[in-house]
Order: structure tokens, then C-alpha cells, then sequence
């Protein structure tokens, strides 16, 4: 039986193109079985009306451990700090990843898994163009440059390092569509964090670009379009290696990075997971 509604957590912007990916519709049925993706704690919009002692609720968790049908549980990376894997049955659960993280974390907690690439949105969306003259970095949900809401993403740095005209990531949360022209301005990509920014970082791979991503031997993502610095002096190098394809198609490397997906829908039946 194939699952035909997923529960997305509300904090995702992937929610429209995910759905229209496989074919899915917004979960609506305890019974049926369901795709739930992500477990994190209410967005303060949806606490607002709640009293002080009942703030501290999660709608993912509580949609996820009350699902009486087949189910599919997918992180989304807040699962790591968050504590509400402490709700999740873990001897029977079945969870999809599709990052090196995903996986080393359900190794650590005895959590039956597949790691496939599946993708997150339409791969014929994002076409290989010509390289920019310009750096890209992923910029968070509601994080600006460079105000330091995610040192950990190290936006002033960067900055201080290649200098702020050379970097082409917007100053504030933008629609996929409108990233397209930032994605398009840029040569290559640095991900300073390994586990934050992955899916950008794979959508630029379609398009031909390489993500330079602090090496983390336990969680680095890993793909035809990741290559790895250990310190500023390497990171420079590694940059400086990559303008030098400014103006080029790298069609090649597009089609290598589009061939690590697992584009079939087989993981959707409950026969795949027996």
C-alpha cells in the first residue's frame, strides 16, 4: 500500500514542493498511512493563545505518536538538541535519511533506517548555468547578515575573510524562486556548518556548483559536489581553486549530482520497509 499523505513540520519551506514531488496531499487521516517529517516544538504563532503551563506542547510529536497507521518518521535536523525523540518508539520505527547525520544518529539509537537521497523538490527545476563571479552562503529562516543570530553559520567572518562584495547570499529569507538569481550569481558555495545549509547546497550541485564545507569527519554530508577545508588558509585555496571556472558550464558535474538520487517512489509502499 502506498502512503498518499505526509505531515511536514510547520517550520519547513519545502512543504509545497515535496508534496507536488511525489504526489502526496497534506496529512488529514490517523488510519491511512502517512510520511512525517520533522519533530520540533510549536512555532510561538501557534502558542499564543495557550496558557504559560501548556506553551511547551509539539503538534508534530503528538500527530507522529498518536498515528495509528503505517508511518514513516524523516528529521529534520532539530531532532539532534530538541529532546522529542524521547516520545518515539525506536525499536519499531521506521525512518527514512538522507544525510550522513540522519543516519549516524539512528545508528547511535538502534533506530531501523534507510538512507536514501531522495529529493525534496522537482530536480528538473534547477538547470546548470553559467558560473558567477560571486560566493554564495546559505542564509537560515529569519537570520540575517550579519547580525549574529547563527554564529555558527559565520556570515561576519566570511565576510572579514573574502570581503562583502564577493558574496551574492540576500540579506533576508527568500522564496526559492527568487534565490534562482542568487544561486546564478554564484561559483561556488562555503557551508561552514555540517549539517545547516544541505539542501541548498544540493540544489546548487544540480546547477553546477561546488560546496566547500568544513570538514566533520562524523557528520559531513557527502556528493560529487562536496569538497572539504580544514582552516581558513585551505578554505581560501579551495575558493580561489573555483573562481577560476567562473564563466563555465560544469554540466558534467550537474549530471553526477542528479544521478546520487533515489528518484523512484518504491519507499512510499509499506512493502519496501518489511
Amino acid at each position: 500500500m502506498r502512503i498518499e499523505q505526509a505531515h511536514i513540520s510547520t517550520y519547513s519551506h519545502l512543504t509545497k514542493e515535496f508534496l507536488s514531488r511525489w504526489n502526496l496531499r497534506e496529512y488529514d487521516n490517523p488510519e491511512e498511512p502517512a510520511f512525517f517529517w520533522g519533530l520540533q516544538w510549536d512555532t510561538v504563532k501557534n502558542q499564543k493563545d495557550r496558557s504559560r503551563k501548556d506553551r511547551r506542547k509539539s503538534v508534530d510529536a503528538d500527530l507522529y505518536v498518536k498515528h495509528k497507521g503505517f508511518k514513516i518518521l524523516h528529521f529534520v535536523g532539530a531532532e539532534f538538541y530538541n529532546g522529542l525523540l524521547h516520545l518515539v518508539d525506536k525499536k519499531n520505527a521506521k525512518v527514512l535519511c538522507t544525510d550522513v547525520s540522519e543516519a549516524w544518529l539512528c545508528k547511535k539509537l538502534q533506530m531501523s533506517h534507510k538512507h536514501l537521497k531522495i529529493p525534496y523538490f522537482d530536480l528538473d527545476f534547477h538547470k546548470s548555468t553559467k558560473l558567477g563571479d560571486k560566493i554564495y552562503s546559505h542564509v537560515a529562516d529569519g537570520e540575517k547578515f550579519p547580525v549574529g543570530l547563527a554564529p555558527n553559520l559565520e556570515y561576519k567572518k566570511l565576510s572579514n575573510l573574502f570581503g562583502r562584495e564577493n558574496f551574492c547570499f540576500p540579506d533576508k529569507w527568500k522564496t526559492i524562486n527568487e534565490l534562482l538569481n542568487f544561486f546564478n550569481q554564484s561559483y561556488c558555495n562555503i557551508k561552514p556548518h555540517p549539517i545547516r545549509g544541505n539542501v541548498s547546497a544540493w540544489r546548487l550541485g544540480l546547477m553546477g556548483r561546488k560546496t566547500i564545507q568544513h570538514e566533520n569527519k562524523r557528520f559531513a554530508d557527502q556528493g560529487p559536489h562536496y569538497i572539504y577545508y580544514k582552516d581558513d588558509k585551505e578554505l581560501v585555496k579551495l575558493v580561489e581553486q573555483e573562481s577560476k571556472k567562473v564563466g563555465t558550464l560544469q554540466e558534467e558535474l550537474a549530471k553526477k549530482v542528479k544521478e546520487c538520487y533515489h528518484e523512484s517512489d518504491d519507499w512510499l509502499y509499506e512493502e519496501y520497509w518489511l
